[in-house]
């Protein structure tokens, strides 16, 4: 049985809607996450933020590169926490987008600022926050050549 040209374009476009997109973690994506099968593994990782605070007063070198290392701490903090992705990270700006509600802080992107459009409202722990409030105090401004409203300032 033969179908009309017009019928058959029609049914085309309703299957390819039909389409499911194949889910789950690529093989390499699986490889690169196997170390964290071991808790000892995981521990270590969730420690990182922590053991750069710990380790930032015998640390050598200028208060910039101290500065420096704390921003990698607390953006590493952030990732374990807070499913944003890096350019989300990297534009985080104090005003828009961590705001505070009573005596909880969030970070909020609207849908037009993430990839997939889905607005991200997502309430930070208060060890994020005391980790925050450490790093705006002692190391922030120590990175501004001018005043900005990024968390994470720098020429790019």
């Amino acid at each position: 049985m033969k179908v009309e040209e017009s019928e058959l374009t029609r049914i085309k476009n309703l299957s390819s809607r039909l389409v499911m997109s194949r889910g789950g973690m690529t093989a390499k994506n699986r490889q690169r996450l196997r170390p964290l099968d071991d808790p000892e593994m995981v521990t270590k990782f969730l420690d990182i933020p922590y053991r750069i605070r710990r380790e930032m007063p015998k640390a050598r070198g200028s208060a910039r590169i101290k500065a420096v290392l704390a921003q990698v701490g607390v953006a590493i903090l952030i990732l374990q926490t807070a499913p944003i992705r890096i350019k989300n990270l990297a534009e985080i700006d104090l005003n828009k987008n961590l705001i505070s509600r009573g005596d909880k802080i969030y970070l909020v992107f609207d849908g037009a600022q993430v990839k997939n459009n889905e607005p991200i409202d997502f309430e930070l722990p208060e060890w994020v926050v005391e980790m925050l409030v450490w790093y705006l105090k002692e190391h922030r401004p120590v990175l501004l050549n001018q005043p900005c409203d990024a968390l994470f300032p720098g020429a790019n």
